[in-house]
């Protein structure tokens, strides 16, 4: 920062991190140096009042004060794009010579240089952290009005000149109030009526400037709240940065991010790989395997490639095999009967287990092959699309695994070569790596078809996520969140919903993200009751915590499949910072 004049209220020891928490009040002071008829006497009495009222805050940690007592334009820029300060400036003040269209700032040599309103509005209408502009000038009106039409939430303007010691008084009052804890209508409410109590409820006109070009009987400040961002009333400096949350939006119905993501949600990211599988799903024999830690998406997925399917005139059966008990699942004389089952049921069609099953001089495979080929397929002249989710719960049961997966093999293999089965596709997804729970790959699904891999959110798809949730995020925003989270699309999902729901600012919720009791607290216990139930994984993660190498593959690949870590063997590494936090603490 090249003027001399700026200063960060700011006590020597604080740690970079917590400072990065704190909003910035920012303090910006013009004056005409050269001309002495124009000099605003009680403008540095102003600045030292307002740093003298917020005193208290800055040395009791809750906010962070910056200030230009004779401001440029080149200033009040760099100041805003500075790297220390951008997306933490919360308070924009300026006192000095103004009008509706411009403020009047000052030049190198101390002269006045005008700041047009037009630019200036737009500049400062993109600082998503601003939550206040106090126009501290004559005859700011305009400016407020352009200011709050362009998204600023909160704005304080003057209708016309106004009396200096009056101006310099309300303000003071007003940063006492804040720096006290008050919100900013309280606030605003206290500086008003001190102003009243001083000078008379019936004295308006004593408000103005003696030689002002006009007075009204109304009282000359007044802060105008964006009906847009009516939350702004009850912004303290307590709360930091709140995201702008639009009022529109405010009365958005919110989905708690649990389970799947519904079909009519507003909240789902469809990514590029979502209309590749889609025209997939339409050719002749496709299989799509759908392959990402849980929570990532892969059932919301799966659920729209079903949808678009039976929209173009498929059959779905959508089986999710987390719905079936152990006993059902773990030997194929109870599995295969079950799927047979589940079929006629999403199809339709009378169930005929007992027909089909009933010879012995058959196995249970050919049981179930022969219900889809002689039966199901028979009766059904659409395509059918089998959609199996959370396939690899199979994986659990090596037996059932490798005759279960060969048999959707041969399946598929069929639907190349037979007229019936060539109506038949598939849909896998699925969290582990199949090569560690099937012995032979050739006679498995998981090797041919199209492979699809859910990744994390990038940083677009997260911007948008929080768009969508009413939420005007900064880039600084974003990388802060996916600092914590990544681009892990439930809690990138989840964080965005509490922030909403609960008028949080993201440095507050980052900060307590990874404490006990925090919102992500379900999701972190989860993850550490099932740590405990398995040593092998538990021991893994403490070597992968402490950047050592393991060699047991079978539980790395288990904590890559519920997302814990990431990388490749030998060198696996954790997620992110939130596990990082957490699990250093808690294993």
């Amino acid at each position: 920062m090249k003027g001399k004049n700026l200063y960060l209220y700011v006590l020597c020891f604080q740690n970079y991190n917590t400072r990065m928490n704190k909003p910035i009040i920012f303090l910006a002071f013009a004056n005409d140096r050269v001309d002495n008829a124009r000099y605003l006497r009680n403008l540095p009495k102003e600045l030292d009042e307002i740093r003298k009222a917020l005193d208290k805050a800055v040395l009791q940690g809750k906010c962070e004060v910056i200030y230009e007592a004779n401001t440029t334009i080149d200033e009040i820029l760099n100041t805003f794009q500075d790297s220390r300060y951008k997306d933490r400036i919360a308070i924009f003040h300026f006192g000095g010579h103004a009008d509706g269209y411009q403020l009047l700032l000052e030049s190198i040599n101390g002269a006045t240089a005008v700041a047009h309103g037009e630019g200036l509005v737009s500049f400062l209408a993109r600082r998503n952290s601003l939550q206040l502009v106090f126009l501290n000038g004559c005859a700011t009106e305009q400016q407020a009005k352009e200011l709050i039409e362009m998204g600023i939430p909160a704005v304080v303007s003057t209708s016309s000149a106004i009396n200096d010691d009056i101006a310099t008084n309300l303000a003071v009052r007003f940063y006492s109030a804040i720096a006290n804890e008050n919100d900013l209508q309280t606030a605003w409410a206290d500086a008003i009526d001190s102003i009243k109590i001083s000078q008379g409820a019936g004295n308006v006109r004593g408000l103005y400037r003696k030689d002002a070009p006009e007075t009204s009987d109304n009282f000359p400040w007044d802060l105008e709240i964006s009906p847009e961002y009516d939350y702004i009333n009850a912004w303290n400096i307590n709360k930091g940065i709140l995201p702008k949350i639009k009022k529109s939006t405010q009365n958005l119905i919110l989905e708690d991010p649990k389970g799947a993501v519904p079909p009519t949600s507003p909240f789902y990211i469809e990514r590029e790989i979502d209309e590749r599988c889609k025209a997939q799903i339409l050719q002749p024999h496709a299989l799509i395997r759908v392959k990402a830690p849980r929570q990532y998406g892969k059932t919301s997925m799966l659920q729209r490639i079903s949808q678009y399917a039976e929209n173009s005139g498929h059959k779905v059966i959508d089986i999710n095999f987390q719905e079936f008990a152990e006993s059902e699942i773990n030997n194929l004389e109870s599995l295969l009967p079950f799927i047979c089952g589940f079929a006629s049921d999403a199809l339709d069609i009378p169930e005929k287990i007992d027909e089909y099953f009933a010879p012995k001089f058959r196995t249970i495979k050919m049981k179930c092959s022969l219900y889809f080929e002689r039966y199901l397929l028979k009766e059904c002249k659409d395509n059918i699309i089998l959609a199996l989710d959370e396939a690899d719960r199979l994986f659990a049961y090596p037996q059932v695994s490798n005759e279960f997966f060969g048999l959707l093999r041969a399946w598929h293999e069929d639907s190349k070569i037979k007229a019936d089965w060539g109506r038949f596709k598939m849909i896998i997804t699925y969290s582990t790596e199949a090569q560690y729970a099937i012995t032979n790959m050739h006679q498995s699904p998981f090797n041919v078809g199209t492979q699809v891999n859910l990744l994390d959110f990038t940083e677009n798809e997260v911007s948008e996520l929080a768009r969508r949730h009413g939420l005007h995020f900064s880039s600084n925003d974003v990388q802060q969140l996916m600092n914590e989270v990544g681009g892990h699309p439930y809690l990138v999902r989840k964080a965005l919903y509490e922030i909403v729901s609960q008028g949080l600012s993201i440095s507050h919720f980052i900060k307590n993200a990874a404490q006990d009791g925090s919102y992500f607290n379900d999701h972190l216990n989860t993850h550490l009751q099932y740590l405990q139930k398995n040593p092998d994984k538990l021991d893994a993660l403490k070597k992968i915590l402490n950047q050592q190498q393991t060699q047991d593959h079978l539980a790395c690949e288990a904590l890559r499949a519920i997302g814990l870590v990431r990388g490749t063997a030998p060198n696996y590494q954790i997620s992110f910072k939130l596990y990082n936090e957490y699990f250093k603490r808690k294993v």
